[in-house]
Parts: structure tokens; sequence; C-alpha cells
């Protein structure tokens, strides 16, 4: 069950909803040659790991302060949001977790494909 999603434009905003258990887990990887972006659990708490070919290599956007434990099998709503092609927002449950400002880079990838499974 593949579907296609959307396209994407100069504001970019993925928004989707969790609930795992998993104190590890790889939410969603879009990939493009060696340009990514991948939405993951580690040790409970969300983070996302992208390369848009930016000069200075992948750029980490973490909850480096711990705020908001996503691995308690509660649905928690998460929002990406690439802003003019330079700043990504982390939002968890509508409360801002982390931005972090780029080299103005377009994203990579043409469409979204999504997935899910249930264990």
């Amino acid at each position: 069950n593949i579907e296609k999603r959307g396209r994407f434009s100069q504001v970019t905003r993925f928004d989707i909803e969790v609930r795992t258990p998993m104190d590890n887990a790889l939410i969603f990887l879009m990939a493009n040659g060696s340009m990514f972006f991948s939405l993951e659990v580690q040790d409970g708490y969300l983070r996302a790991l992208y390369d848009f070919g930016f000069s200075k290599g992948p750029v980490l956007l973490d909850d480096t302060m711990k705020k908001h434990r996503i691995n308690d099998a509660r649905f928690h709503e998460i929002s990406i949001i690439y802003h003019s092609t330079k700043k990504m927002i982390l939002v968890v449950d509508r409360r801002h977790v982390k931005s972090v400002d780029n080299e103005k880079m377009q994203i990579p990838f043409s469409d979204i494909y999504i997935r899910s499974e249930e264990h």
C-alpha cells in the first residue's frame, strides 16, 4: 500500500502521526542518490538526519533537550517544516523542539511515498 502523497514547493511541511513503543525505529526515509532525509526514533526520542548536497555533509536535527519522548505507545503529531529552502523546524505535539539553519538548498525529491506496517 504505497501511495503518492504530494509534491514539494518552497515551504514544505510534513505532518505525520506516529504511535510506537519502540526505542529505536525508522519512521520514513527519502533518498535520491547520495541525498537523503530520514525521520527516526532513537532511544525513544525523535531525530531527523538529512543531506540535500550540503557542503558540510549531513545535518542532525534531534531532541537534544529530551523534551518529548515518543515511544510511549500513544499517538504523537510530528511536523517537519523546511522553510524557504534554508531552515528546518521540528515540532512534536504542536510544540517546537528544535530548528536548524542550513545552506540554501532545494529539497532533492520530487515526490514522497509512504508505507506503513502494523505488527
